[in-house]
């Protein structure tokens, strides 16, 4: 892997976005696997996305735009 995808916490909302997508469609070692659940948990929790678990078992991700 070439780089490490910033899946901080501290960031704007667009930014915390863009990197669980860059997440989702790449690749993450084994290190980050708790830093991309909690986000994940928090955009959940934010509203912006709904958790991979909760659409019906399937792997799929959904973005919610109000």
């Amino acid at each position: 892997m070439d780089a490490v995808i910033d899946l901080s916490l501290n960031r704007s909302l667009e930014e915390l976005v863009a990197s669980y997508w860059e997440a989702i469609n790449g690749e993450i070692d084994a290190s980050q696997d708790a830093a991309f659940d909690a986000l994940e948990n928090y955009l959940s929790k934010l509203g912006a996305v709904e958790s991979r678990y909760k659409l019906l078992g399937k792997q799929y991700n959904k973005v919610i735009f109000y």
